[in-house]
């Protein structure tokens, strides 16, 4: 947050509330944010895996998309979802 001017927090928890699943959008921007609603992200960061399916598709192209890897089944399809991996250990 330091390094940008303006930032967003969106939660989002509809019925997914108590253990159940929820999202949250982070935008940082130097420019101003004029909605924090997003088609596709620049980083996801996916704490369940279960989700990988519904997700992999809101990285932009080349970017990075992280995942638990505890009980990660699926794998991203490669024609779909050109993405580079993640600079991060």
């Amino acid at each position: 947050m330091n390094d940008h001017k303006n930032s967003l927090w969106l939660p989002s928890y509809s019925s997914r509330v108590r253990g159940n699943q929820s999202e949250c959008t982070l935008v940082f921007s130097d420019d101003d944010i004029d909605s924090p609603v997003l088609s596709k992200a620049n980083v996801v960061i996916l704490v369940d895996p279960l989700q990988l399916k519904l997700f992999e598709k809101r990285v932009r192209y080349g970017d990075c998309l992280m995942v638990e890897s505890a009980g990660l089944t699926d794998t991203l399809d490669g024609n779909d979802t050109p993405m580079l991996p993640c600079p991060y250990p």
